[in-house]
């Protein structure tokens, strides 16, 4: 049947071939569905590419035609370009919105703009062209004929000699003008017609056009000009005549009778009126001025007020008001006796109270107010003083401001200083850009300069120095002498500092001890209290670093920070109560609450998150912690490092990495531990050098050492293992000294080069030569089985996680698992095979104890009995080949029999003709037939004969592989007796069969066994 079957493939597949041959000659017009064709080119840049021009059309007169040299495209006879309805004829490439568009629905073309709306178009019903938007005609910059452009705010066309204006008279109605030197009648506008030469007429007789503007407008009496002029707002008109100006609406009338006198009358006299008489203008009676409307001036035509006295002074009983007793000031005001008394050529001056200014001689520009404020000031200028004796010794200074009784009292040439309080700045005497606001605020200060205090006694002994100093608040840097640039803000902040500098403090006792310490900030009540000599130091909260004293390079932020520090230097500590207990530790950071709350003395630590090396307490150090509580219960363990909540909580021992929520969670003593995921080694106790990458990889060692786990769950199957390894999304090892990689749900583990397994001899003893080969080989037993995966993670105790459950990858690939089909052993049936043969095969991984443990096979122990099964093969071969050897060898013996046979025939039919017939019956017993190959097995070389009868047309042998597929198809050319010498370097090892088939005959098929 399998014969038959051959055949016939055979006479199908050879017409089909043949007829493959023959379509493909004539297939010259078939252009492939995908890819690309070229016409002239070989090597198409395109699904089409014609290198060279190209025409279409059905006749030689009308055509399309694309150029070969230039690419242009040409319309040629009657050919056309044309385009459908509410479609673009041309469009841009990089915006295809710009183009010209036909609007078959408006019936016209249209040029688009980039938002594909009609900048201009020419409608199919008139002609008429269209623009949507602004239009330049010709260039603006060339002046010739014809041109128009838009310039100075008007049309203007070029004429061929200059640019002339495209709106002049009678061009628009109402349009203005620019009017000089008319020597004829020039109107407006078309409603503005003037009756003679050298006239303007103004307004609009229609009313249409009724605003006059007048700019820079000249009065000529005929020989001169002038551009004065006074505007008048009087209404609807003014009248004019002889010497009365008459408002007409609605009764004032002011009549000048120069000479005799003025009269006002009117219901509105609001008018200002100077006379040239130098006699008086009122009549003398019992007082001497009695006016009840509008106001009086002395040396002054323009009065401001009631009564307005202009280079000049005024007395009330005894106390002057006015601009002061001396000469050549000007508008000073001086109320009070002796105020300004002294005054020369000082001006712009206010003086209040008795002595006020009392010695100013050319000062200006100042104002005192109170008994003898600003008493000695003589050059002094802008200066300000409120209060008894404020600024009182000033002489020379200038842009002082005192408020308060003796405020700067004792300033004399100090510029620039603002004291507000009794006393404030009181012994100040050149001092300058000083600010004390508050009772006795820089009371002592003389020569300091650029301070701020604001505060009762703030600043309070500070007397010299650089100064620079800012103190707000009731005391504070009260006992600085010559400390600068310090700054201290709230209730004795930096009370106690005297030479320190460039501190800040902020709160109540901020800095409180500091004495000498320099570049300190302290924010917070409390804050750095104790500190006296401690330098470069950061406080920020409510007693933060507050036992400090000469601790240095310190940063604390948050109440109670590093609060019972004394000497310890460069901590950094921030939150509440982080690293409280620290003394003389030293180079540790805490961030977060409580964090490093315990430690005193221990250095070099790092504590990130709430809690976090909260019972730290000495040891070296060298730990760090990030996360909420975080080696929180570490006491002494060393050079620790947990990174995430819960992270090492119980450790106390040394040399762990933990990263993840809950990675070693629960290890105590365990030493060179590293978990990195969430529940990483979480069960973990006192087991060591464990390695744990990956969510809940190795959560189930409690006491096991020098494991590793790698993947999400890859664990081991009990708590106690040595030298496990698990790689893999849910890879179990079940033993010690085991390796495995991947879960149930894994197809395929490898690479692109085999495994490498070390054989170094220099390293191997006891050597022995393997016996084992046939005899074991030929008791396995092949079989092919689905992994029932459910099976095995019950057996391991794994249950499908709730993440798992609902992934819908994970479980399609569970699905593909539990339908793949695999082929292999059984390791149990393979056991029993190798004890049958007495064979010791360490391809079987067989447990101790297989209710906990799984069996496994090394599949690649296989080789060694399969080389050795192959090599015993190898030998019977030899054995056989040379037994062929022998028979080819009488097989070529009674070949040459058979030539002579045949030779004797020849003769014979040469010299009886009659015996043709039985020559012809002698050659056609000569049949066909096929040998086994030499040698069988073989590797990549084998010789095969055949016979093929003389008188056959085609003989060939076809090769196939196991699964009935034809890989190798050989044409036979010689006749009768030959031999194929076969090559098979790019076949895999297998089993082959091979075939002689002569005129489609199949005349016999052999099999052959290939090794590599």
């Amino acid at each position: 049947m399998h014969t038959k079957s051959l055949i016939m493939k055979y006479k199908i597949w050879l017409p089909l071939l043949l007829l493959l041959t023959v379509q493909q000659s004539k297939a010259q017009n078939i252009f492939p569905a995908a890819g690309r064709a070229g016409i002239y080119t070989t090597n198409p840049s395109a699904t089409l590419q014609v290198k060279g021009g190209a025409r279409f059309g059905a006749s030689n007169a009308n055509y399309i035609n694309i150029d070969s040299a230039t690419g242009n495209l040409s319309f040629n006879g009657s050919s056309q370009y044309r385009v459908g309805g509410n479609q673009y004829a041309f469009a841009f490439s990089g915006n295809p919105n710009y183009g010209l568009y036909f609007n078959q629905t408006n019936v016209r073309y249209e040029f688009r703009n980039n938002a594909a709306a009609p900048s201009f178009y020419v409608g199919a019903d008139d002609g008429n062209g269209v623009f949507t938007g602004g239009v330049r005609v010709g260039n603006s910059n060339s002046a010739v004929a014809g041109n128009i452009r838009w310039a100075n705010g008007d049309f203007q066309g070029y004429n061929g000699t200059a640019w002339v204006s495209l709106t002049g008279s009678g061009a628009s109605n109402g349009a203005d003008k620019s009017l000089g030197n008319l020597i004829a009648p020039t109107a407006l506008n078309v409603d503005l017609l003037p009756n003679a030469t050298n006239t303007i007429s103004l307004g609009s007789t229609t009313f249409r056009y009724e605003d006059v503007h007048l700019f820079n407008l000249k009065f000529s009496n005929g020989t001169t000009q002038t551009t004065a002029f006074t505007p008048y707002n009087a209404g609807d008109g003014i009248s004019i005549s002889s010497n009365s100006i008459a408002n007409t609406a609605p009764d004032q009338t002011v009549v000048l009778n120069p000479g005799t006198g003025i009269s006002v009358g009117g219901t509105y006299p609001n008018f200002t009126i100077a006379s040239t008489l130098t006699g008086s203008q009122w009549a003398t009676g019992t007082d001497n001025i009695s006016y009840t409307v509008g106001n009086v001036g002395i040396g002054t035509t323009t009065p401001q007020a009631k009564l307005e006295i202009v280079n000049g002074d005024a007395k009330i009983n005894g106390i002057t008001i006015g601009r002061g007793n001396g000469i050549g000031g000007n508008l000073n005001t001086a109320f009070g006796v002796t105020a300004l008394v002294s005054n020369t050529t000082g001006s712009f001056n206010t003086a209040t109270g008795f002595a006020a200014m009392q010695l100013n001689s050319s000062g200006s520009n100042n104002t005192a107010n109170g008994y003898a404020a600003l008493f000695k000031n003589s050059t002094g200028s802008s200066n300000a003083a409120v209060g008894v004796g404020a600024l009182f010794e000033n002489t020379t200074g200038k842009s002082n401001s005192a408020f308060g009784v003796n405020a700067l009292s004792f300033n004399t040439t100090g510029n620039t200083n603002v004291a507000f309080g009794v006393a404030a700045l009181f012994s100040n005497s050149s001092g300058r850009s000083n600010v004390a606001i508050g009772v006795d605020a820089l009371r002592s200060n003389t020569t300091g300069n650029n301070q701020v205090a604001i505060g009762d006694s703030a600043l309070y002994n500070q007397s010299g120095g650089a100064g620079q100093n800012i103190a707000l608040g009731s005391k504070s840097l009260f006992a600085n002498t010559s400390g600068s640039r310090n700054t201290a803000t709230g209730f004795n902040a930096m009370f106690s500092n005297t030479t320190g500098f460039l501190n800040v403090a902020n709160g109540y006792n901020a800095l409180f001890s500091n004495t000498i310490g320099v570049f300190n900030v302290a924010t917070g009540s409390g804050a750095l209290e104790s500190n006296t000599t401690g330098h470069s130091n950061v406080a920020n909260g409510k007693d933060a670093l507050f036992s400090n004293s000469t601790g240095y390079f310190n940063v604390a932020n948050g109440s109670g920070s590093l609060a019972s520090n004394s000497t310890g230097y460069s901590n950094v500590a921030t939150g509440s109560g982080a690293l409280f207990s620290n003394t003389t530790g030293f180079s540790n950071v805490a961030y977060g609450i409580n964090s490093l709350l315990s430690n005193q003395t221990g250095s070099n630590l790092v504590a990130i998150g709430d809690s976090a090396l909260l019972n730290q307490n000495g040891g070296n150090g060298f730990n760090t912690a990030v996360g909420s509580k975080a080696l929180f219960a570490n006491i002494t363990g060393q050079e620790n490092t947990a990174t995430g909540y819960n992270a090492l909580l119980n450790n106390t021992g040394n040399f762990n990495t933990a990263f993840g929520t809950n990675a070693l969670v629960n290890n105590t003593t365990g030493i060179s531990n590293v978990g990195i995921g969430t529940n990483a080694i979480i069960a973990n106790s006192t087991g060591g050098n464990n390695t744990a990458i990956g969510v809940n990889a190795l959560n189930i060692n409690a006491t096991g050492s020098n494991n590793t786990a790698i993947g999400r769950s890859a664990n081991v199957s009990v708590g106690n293992l040595t030298n496990a390894t698990a790689v893999g999304n849910g890879a179990i090892t079940d033993a010690s000294n085991k390796i495995r990689f991947g879960n149930t749900a894994v197809t395929s583990i490898g690479g692109q080069v085999s495994y490498t397994t070390f054989s170094d001899g220099r390293f191997k003893q006891n050597i022995k030569e393997e016996t084992h080969g046939l005899d074991f080989i030929k008791k396995l037993k092949p079989v092919s089985y689905n992994y029932n995966v459910n099976s095995i993670d019950n057996f391991w105790g794994i249950k499908e996680s709730t993440e798992d459950k609902a992934n819908a990858d994970v479980q399609k690939a569970k699905a593909v698992q539990l339908k793949k089909r695999y082929t292999g052993f059984l390791a149990q049936d393979v056991d029993k095979a190798a004890q049958s043969v007495g064979y010791d095969f360490s391809g079987i991984d067989k447990p101790e104890d297989d209710s906990k443990s799984t069996w496994g096979l090394r599949y690649s122990d296989f080789v060694v009995p399969l080389v050795n099964a192959v090599q015993e093969l190898s030998k019977q071969n030899d054995e056989l080949f040379k037994k062929n050897d022998e028979l080819s060898k009488q097989n070529d013996y009674l070949q040459q029999q058979i030539e002579e046979i045949k030779r004797m025939i020849t003769a014979n039919s040469n010299a009886m003709p009659e015996n043709t017939t039985t020559q012809q019956a002698v050659l056609s017993s000569i049949d066909a037939s096929l040998s086994q190959n030499i040698p069988n097995p073989f590797n990549n070389y084998t010789v095969i004969r055949y016979q093929v009868p003389q008188q056959s047309k085609q003989a060939v042998i076809n090769i196939t592989a196991a699964d009935g597929k034809i890989v190798k198809l050989i044409n036979l050319s010689a006749k009768n007796n030959g031999q194929l010498n076969l090559q098979t370097s790019e076949l895999a090892a297998g089993t082959y069969r091979y075939s002689l088939i002569v005129d489609g005959k199949l005349i016999d098929t052999k099999t052959m066994v290939l090794i590599k």
